[in-house]
């Protein structure tokens, strides 16, 4: 099995291959972390615990205005969760948005811990500045080297 196929797919974008190295370190029943594309579609850690919050396509869109205007990160309460959202991009891709939801958490949580969600989703952003510059390397080795999975002949 070669890792960079299944980490690297050329239809991924860089939100979903993001998601997919950031929820395998995730505890389970701890935070939700979503990733929204600019289109609207979701990967989310955890779906049922996501779906239970209510939070509904309208919802999701003011959030993602908010955070388009400037109000970077956008940190709320929605009942007993506090949702964090900020813009995932890197140096070349504009990947849509992350949000970071601790649900049940006191209504303290917000208000205090702004600087500990800003650092979990700065860290979420260096996966992400780390996953394209693989996929680049690996994108250059393809170019320069040719695919190591054709046949011998095909390259001569």
């Amino acid at each position: 099995m070669n890792t960079c196929d299944t980490t690297f797919s050329a239809g991924q974008t860089l939100s979903e291959q993001t998601a997919r190295q950031i929820f395998d370190s995730l505890p389970e029943d701890g935070v939700i972390v979503v990733f929204i594309e600019r289109d609207g579609t979701r990967w989310t850690s955890d779906s049922e615990a996501f779906a239970r919050l209510g939070l509904d396509d309208a919802s999701l869109a003011e959030f993602r205005a908010r955070v388009d205007d400037g109000v970077e990160p956008v940190v709320t309460r929605l009942g007993d969760a506090s949702i964090t959202m900020a813009q995932l991009s890197t140096e070349h891709t504009d990947g849509g948005y992350v949000m970071v939801v601790v649900p049940d958490g006191p209504d303290k949580l917000a208000a205090s811990d702004v600087s500990l969600l800003e650092a979990c989703i700065g860290q979420i952003s260096l996966v992400a500045r780390l996953t394209e510059r693989s996929r680049q390397l690996m994108n250059t080795r393809m170019g320069y080297y040719g695919d190591p999975r054709a046949p011998e002949s095909s390259m001569n």
